[in-house]
């Protein structure tokens, strides 16, 4: 993985300010949650900065050490990786901004979900106009919030790279079991999503859960009921890869790739594959999904659900 950015493009994806929709369903007092989103996006300041003068310990201080992306690449990276390719140098952007439309606080970790508008200055997609969906996931760690887990899939473009496996923590007998039971909670997901059991995704799903969606928009818990209900989330097939497990605090996050063939809707019958992120909480003693992203590679989600991004492809003015 290689990233360069100009200055400008780095300050702009990290400087842009704009209040995004707050969750219905949020754990944290809405002025609370307003001082946490303003400090998230003061430190994102300081991390464009960083990224532009190649500030490694600024950088090390903001990205947890625990800290996994599911890329644009479609691969896994670490922090340390990360940190590696933006001291080497690579990608240049001519234009590069962050657009966030959803903030919310959940028992302690807070979750943004946006959208990136960047045009590459070199590469076989050079001066074309470029969308990633993103969704970054934060925990305090002393006075900061921490960035913990990302990703950050294109639009409507495949730029898969083959590349090195992500080599995961040393596992422990404690984060075997957690693996065990997120596995299970995931097969009770699948299994509640086809037998349309309402109760079983109450006990599986946070009330504040906030869905980063194949449809390039964000939905609430009740948003993804809703779909059921119109008989929007019925597969032929689906098949999951995890291509990584990981646990920092009272998180655990799993990422990969979903090959699926819809049963109905726009799409259906077609194969199809998604890059995606689960982020399972700890609430007593279960474990709870608070946040997800699944977005088609290759594929304009939204524009298959009749909200394409006007802008998408398009040469700069």
């Amino acid at each position: 993985m290689t990233i360069r950015f100009t200055v400008a493009a780095a300050l702009a994806l990290y400087m842009t300010v704009v209040h995004v929709i707050p969750a219905r369903a949020q754990t944290a007092a809405p002025a609370d949650t307003a001082a946490i989103e303003a400090q998230i996006i003061a430190e994102r300041v300081a991390i464009g900065k960083a990224i532009a003068s190649r500030d490694a310990a600024v950088l090390s201080r903001y990205w947890s050490p625990d800290l996994v992306v599911n890329g644009p690449d479609n691969r896994i990276v670490t922090r340390s990786q990360i940190i590696a390719a933006t001291l080497r140098g690579g990608l240049n952007y001519t234009s590069l901004k962050g657009v966030p439309e959803f903030f919310t606080v959940t028992s302690g970790t807070a979750v943004l979900m946006s959208h990136d508008n960047l045009i590459p200055a070199d590469g076989p997609m050079a001066g074309k106009h470029l969308v990633r969906r993103t969704t970054d996931i934060f925990q305090r760690s002393g006075g900061d919030w921490v960035l913990v887990a990302r990703q950050a899939t294109f639009v409507g473009f495949d730029a898969t790279v083959p590349g090195a496996v992500f080599t995961p923590p040393p596992a422990t007998p404690e984060t075997d079991a957690i693996r065990a039971q997120i596995a299970a909670n995931g097969a009770a997901v699948g299994h509640a999503i086809h037998a349309m059991d309402f109760a079983a995704l109450d006990r599986l799903w946070s009330p504040a859960l906030v869905v980063n969606s194949p449809g390039n928009n964000i939905l609430t818990r009740e948003q993804v009921f809703a779909a059921m209900r119109e008989d929007k989330l019925t597969y032929s097939s689906s098949k999951l890869f995890p291509d990584a497990f990981f646990v920092t605090g009272d998180l655990a996050v799993q990422m990969g790739h979903e090959e699926i063939v819809m049963a109905n809707g726009p799409m259906a019958g077609q194969p199809l594959k998604r890059r995606y992120t689960d982020v399972w909480q700890k609430t007593g003693d279960t474990w709870l999904m608070i946040a997800r992203q699944a977005t088609y590679v290759g594929i304009d989600g939204g524009a298959a659900y009749g909200h394409p991004d006007p802008t998408l492809n398009q040469s700069p003015t």
